[in-house]
Formats: structure tokens, C-alpha cells, sequence
């Protein structure tokens, strides 16, 4: 299993978060960008938790697996924690989401995660934990 920190900084990422994240989304905002299995394997969860990648960070997208934890970051303190069960390169759905970045780019590497939790944690703890200085 592998640990992925995700930064949730900024107006624009702070908005992505508490509508994705926070709230989660309906399945049939997404659904129209679905393939019959992907709705089977997101209907599986209760509510939907998505977030996405721009085409500057999909090597971080690429290396993700299920199973895998994402860790959500702001502020200089880990907020929340989930696992990967899902993930789909689509910048039709994406935008569905989410509106474009400030250059117009869509955040179209998505992964969607199960078993969310709170968490707070400085990153100086979790750095220092893991050797990360």
C-alpha cells in the first residue's frame, strides 16, 4: 500500500473540496461519463467522494493503486484520510465536478475514495515520523 498526500490549499481547492470531498456528489452527476461496470463499482459506496489530478501531477495519479491511502493536506495540517477504490481519466467528468483551473485545465486524473476520516496532524509530526525533514 502506498501513502499519497493531496494538498487542499487555496479559494479554488477549498471549493473543489467541500463539494467533493466534504459532501461527496450525487453518482448521477458523473454517471453520464460512466461505463455500466464503472456505475456498478461507485454505486457500491453510499455517497460518492471524488478528487482530481491536472496534467502536472499524473505521475502521482499513475502510481496510485486501490487500496492505496490519500491524505489530504491545508494549512500545514493532515485533515483527512481516505482509500482508493476507484480512479478514471476523463476531462468531460472532471468538469462535471469541478470547474477548470485558473489556465483552463481540467482536473481530469480522478480518483475516488471510500472510508474517509477526519484526521489532525502538523505535517512537522508526520514529516519528522516518517524521516521526511
Amino acid at each position: 500500500m502506498n501513502y499519497f498526500l493531496a494538498p487542499r490549499s487555496g479559494e479554488r481547492s477549498h471549493k473543489n473540496f467541500e463539494s467533493t470531498i466534504r459532501n461527496g456528489i450525487p453518482l448521477g452527476v458523473i454517471s453520464p461519463y460512466l461505463s455500466p461496470e464503472e456505475i456498478t463499482t461507485l454505486s457500491s459506496e453510499e455517497i460518492i467522494y471524488a478528487w482530481g489530478n491536472r496534467e502536472g501531477t499524473r505521475s502521482a495519479w499513475d502510481e496510485m493503486s486501490v487500496g492505496d491511502t490519500v491524505i489530504f493536506y491545508a494549512k500545514g495540517v493532515l485533515v483527512m484520510a481516505g482509500e482508493v477504490y476507484f480512479k478514471k481519466h476523463d476531462s468531460r467528468m472532471a468538469l462535471a465536478m469541478w470547474p477548470a483551473d485558473d489556465n483552463g485545465h481540467p482536473w481530469e486524473y480522478t480518483f475516488f475514495l471510500r472510508r474517509l476520516r477526519y484526521i489532525s496532524i502538523p505535517i512537522k509530526v508526520f514529516n519528522a515520523t516518517v524521516g521526511y525533514l
